[in-house]
């Protein structure tokens, strides 16, 4: 067995294991695995390993001969902060940082979770197709597969029509299968032609108008796009199932307000919530919306 093999890492922080591998464990896709972080390296397990081993692991010191502990969120006596939306204002609790699901615990998971970290900006034309490869009933993980044989397809013909794109979007990507919508080549194709004839503007706030002009691009898309544009940094909001389910029930969110109506309020609530909590809203976003899909013992337990 090779000492080393090369782990490829998505842009939204997910690890794409080697398919000899994932068949020898009989991984599947949303699968969970251990590691445990020696400081200086990640160790990978399948999840369920033995304790003991894992104590086996832990007792390797550190390069550095410590491990540092990022501060816990929030800071000691703040129990409570407010947020105004267009002069409706709450107070909202931010519980304890070890307690799944509170205010607090989504802030710790962001600081001490790695999404703070800045990842590389995608240039314009990667982000337009990337964000229309996503939502509309299309998982995350197939909208990024494609994302590589579109953008491969324009590399070499910049002009490519909706006829030559489907037929990317409708060839079978190992381990996702096809694309559940190729008619999205039309949005991608007239995307591509509306960016090579009118250049987008480089400001955030004017280059979302510019987006939301594109076909098949509304609100949440345009969003997106613009975080992978700016690498994170932009102060806008992705408005998604994931996230609203994960702060209506703390108080974040207000229960009566709909995604249709009320856009501008979740994302002002949004980005009050990441400023109180000193994180990017980017990285928040990221770790809420990743977190979110996976199931955890908390969440189970409250269940019952």
């Amino acid at each position: 067995m090779a000492a080393f093999e090369g782990v490829r890492v998505t842009r939204k922080g997910h690890l794409r294991l080697p398919e000899r591998v994932r068949r020898r464990w009989g991984l599947q896709d949303g699968d969970v695995v251990d590691c445990l972080d020696l400081g200086d390296a990640v160790v990978i397990v399948r999840e369920g390993i033995e304790p003991g081993s894992f104590a086996m692991l832990e007792s390797i010191p550190h390069v550095d001969g410590h491990a540092s502990e990022p501060p816990r969120w929030p800071p000691r006596g703040e129990a409570v902060f407010r947020l105004d939306v267009r002069g409706d204002a709450w107070d909202v609790r931010w519980g304890r940082y070890d307690d799944f699901g509170t205010p607090a615990w989504w802030i710790d998971q962001t600081r001490t979770g790695g999404y703070t970290d800045a990842y590389a900006p995608m240039d314009v034309v990667e982000a337009v197709v990337w964000g229309l490869l996503h939502g509309g009933g299309i998982k995350a993980e197939s909208g990024d597969a494609f994302l590589e044989p579109v953008m491969a397809l324009l590399q070499q013909q910049p002009d490519a029509d909706a006829d030559a794109i489907e037929s990317v979007l409708r060839t079978p990507v190992a381990g996702v299968g096809r694309y559940r919508f190729p008619n999205k080549c039309a949005y991608i194709a007239a995307a591509v032609d509306a960016l090579e004839r009118i250049p987008p503007p480089d400001n955030p706030a004017q280059l979302r108008r510019y987006l939301l002009d594109l076909r098949g691009v509304g609100p949440k898309t345009a969003s997106l796009i613009v975080t992978a544009v700016t690498g994170g940094n932009a102060p806008v909001h992705i408005n998604d199932i994931w996230l609203r389910r994960a702060l209506t029930p703390s108080g974040i969110f207000r229960s009566e307000w709909q995604v249709e109506h009320d856009y501008d309020r979740f994302e002002e609530a949004f980005l009050q919530y990441a400023r109180h909590g000193q994180v990017k809203p980017g990285a928040l976003d990221w770790c809420i919306w990743e977190l979110a899909r996976q199931p955890h013992p908390e969440a189970k337990r409250e269940a019952k």
